[in-house]
């Protein structure tokens, strides 16, 4: 999963499924923004008040309008037992449309076979027969371990009175054995990857003419992996934040096989606590990444958020910010997302 994104405004985004505050065992996803200016941590509006599960969150490229200078952000999480996806009208700036809408339901309900989760992403690989530029795509996990791959068409503006709809269409399947949320990434923009943990490893699968082939298969790394660049590296190398057990690996993609990154994680992000006061389940990652080459063109950072176990209080966590900027070489704490909050449904 996506639940971190850099947008056009200079912001990093978060969303984050957090209790509602209402006294009950209600949750909702709400949206969080740093400001690049004080680096401080805000907390925006609800996306959905009934997930099921954490969200990931992207900036569209694609404008509705002619004159739309920010594009869009899009969420997908699960509601009651189906993928939602919603969206936050950031043209024009002013009007009752900068509030967050559910634009789609992305899947049919799946009956004993229900989705867990799924990522976001914003492809430049266009649907056969239509007309579109970019492509969202998203892959659900669900419960019997089959990834079912599905794709949504960015039409773009025509007039500055066209509305972008969201029109979602199942592709193919990508396996039937994953263990956890799939990572969708690109390493061009005409390439869609995906990494998928299986009970023995990490499966490397490609898309291309409309199926999915597995391409490489890394043993041993069987947990959930988030990909990230480092930005101190002149040539682009792509690396993934991958769990295995109770501990994280940064680990370098390269070919068919992973090295060892540089820099390494500290052990206070490597290493994640476990005990009866604060569950993991295995099937998630606590981290969540952006780096540079999804960035609208400007050198940035790679920053990262972490849940990290809160003392002894029964599951309380911090939601920390972590970095490494183009003159380092090192992770640095670079702020707190939130101080507080109970439970860590990823």
């Amino acid at each position: 999963m996506n639940r971190l994104c850099r947008s056009s405004y200079g912001s990093l985004d978060a969303v984050i499924n957090i209790p509602s505050g209402s006294g009950d065992s209600q949750r909702v996803l709400r949206h969080f923004s740093r400001n690049s200016m004080t680096g401080e941590w805000y907390a925006r509006a609800v996306i959905s008040a009934r997930p099921e599960s954490g969200g990931s969150i992207i900036q569209n490229t694609s404008k509705r309008h002619t004159a739309q200078e920010h594009g869009d952000f899009e969420v997908v999480v699960l509601e009651k037992g189906v993928l939602k996806h919603y969206t936050r009208y950031n043209y024009p700036p002013t009007d009752d449309k900068s509030a967050w809408k559910c634009s789609a339901t992305v899947n049919d309900a799946s009956g004993p076979n229900s989705p867990i989760v799924a990522p976001l992403l914003q492809s430049r690989i266009p649907i056969p027969d239509k007309l579109n530029k970019t492509t969202l795509e998203t892959a659900i996990l669900q419960s019997n371990g089959e990834v079912l791959h599905y794709r949504c068409p960015q039409l773009g503006a025509c007039t500055k009175f066209t509305e972008q709809q969201h029109e979602w269409h199942r592709g193919a399947r990508i396996t039937t054995e994953a263990t956890g949320p799939v990572c969708l990434y690109q390493t061009s923009p005409d390439s869609l990857m995906a990494l998928v943990p299986v009970s023995n490893g990490t499966q490397q699968h490609r898309f291309s003419s409309g199926t999915w082939t597995c391409v490489n298969f890394f043993a041993g790394m069987n947990g959930p992996s988030c990909i990230y660049t480092n930005p101190a590296l002149k040539i682009p190398t792509f690396h993934a934040l991958i769990r295995v057990g109770y501990r994280i690996f940064a680990k370098t993609i390269n070919g068919n096989e992973l090295k060892n990154t540089t820099p390494n994680l500290p052990s206070f992000l490597s290493q994640i606590r476990h005990d009866p006061r604060h569950r993991i389940p295995c099937s998630t990652n606590p981290m969540a990444v952006v780096s540079p080459y999804i960035v609208f063109g400007r050198p940035s950072n790679t920053d990262v958020i972490v849940f990290l176990a809160l003392g002894t209080s029964e599951d309380t966590w911090t939601v920390m910010h972590y970095g490494i900027t183009p003159g380092t070489k090192r992770w640095i704490v670079s702020g707190v997302v939130l101080p507080h909050v109970t439970g860590m449904p990823l």
